[in-house]
């Protein structure tokens, strides 16, 4: 294997445990804010979906008299459709209004991770 390549091999693999880490802290974050603390109280301002690079859905609410902007899923939109709101939480970590859907676009950005940073292992050097 010729060094520079093997440099830019461990400098991949460097990033994507940097990577791993930080989704994997957002992850426990995210799970342990939405099983230990109480939802909070906030008004809806409005909700939007746009359909730029797939089709994305959020709300803005008004908590603690600021307004945030916050990502939810299509299931989550169509309950507000029809007058149920979902819980939401805040994060301190973050500093931002979290829910269920975070955690679960952690865990799977988490696993994309994983198994890219297992696929590093079987690259081979071209001949």
């Amino acid at each position: 294997m010729n060094t520079s390549y093997k440099i830019m091999l461990r400098l991949a693999r460097i990033t994507l445990i940097v990577c791993i880490i930080v989704c994997l802290t957002l992850y426990i974050s995210y799970k342990q804010t939405i099983e230990k603390k109480e939802p909070i109280e906030y008004s809806l301002v409005n909700q939007t979906e746009s359909y730029w690079r797939g089709t994305n859905y959020k709300m803005y609410i008004v908590y603690n008299r600021k307004k945030h902007l916050v990502s939810i899923s299509r299931k989550m939109s169509d309950s507000i459709d029809v007058g149920k709101m979902p819980k939401l939480y805040y994060n301190e970590l973050t500093t931002s209004i979290v829910n269920d859907y975070h955690k679960s676009t952690a865990l799977k950005v988490l696993s994309v991770l994983l198994i890219l940073f297992s696929l590093s292992f079987l690259v081979k050097a071209r001949k």
